[in-house]
């Protein structure tokens, strides 16, 4: 599983895995290991987003170019697939915005700020 909201989050979604399963915390990471030793036998990563500017050498930047550009190829060729846009007007954002914490929609949630010209 692959969590977004943070550590706390991910800790409460841990208990969802099964044997040998993975978790994957992008905002924070668990400060505890979920599980008593030898159970489940989860692994826990972490996704330091800018840490390879840090500690990152030349195979690693290599290896996450290489990655990126297999990402695009897989767009282009459309054998990936991104999520559509879910657009609304700015005058509608508290509404969506509660959606969007309700988990009401799927998709990239944008705002339109500007009003569209009609045609």
């Amino acid at each position: 599983m692959i969590d977004c909201v943070g550590a706390e989050h991910a800790a409460a979604l841990a208990p969802a895995l099964k044997a040998n399963g993975h978790i994957v915390c992008i905002q924070n990471r668990l400060t505890e290991w979920p599980d008593p030793p030898f159970t489940r036998c989860i692994s826990i990563h972490e996704v330091a987003l800018g840490a390879l500017h840090q500690y990152g050498d030349d195979a690693d930047w290599r290896d996450l170019t290489t990655a990126g550009q297999r990402i695009l190829t897989c767009l282009a060729e459309q054998t990936l697939r991104p999520e559509g846009c879910v657009i609304r007007d700015f005058r509608d954002l508290p509404t969506f915005l509660n959606d969007l914490q309700h988990r009401q929609f799927s998709g990239k949630a944008l705002v339109r700020v500007t009003p569209v010209e009609e045609a």
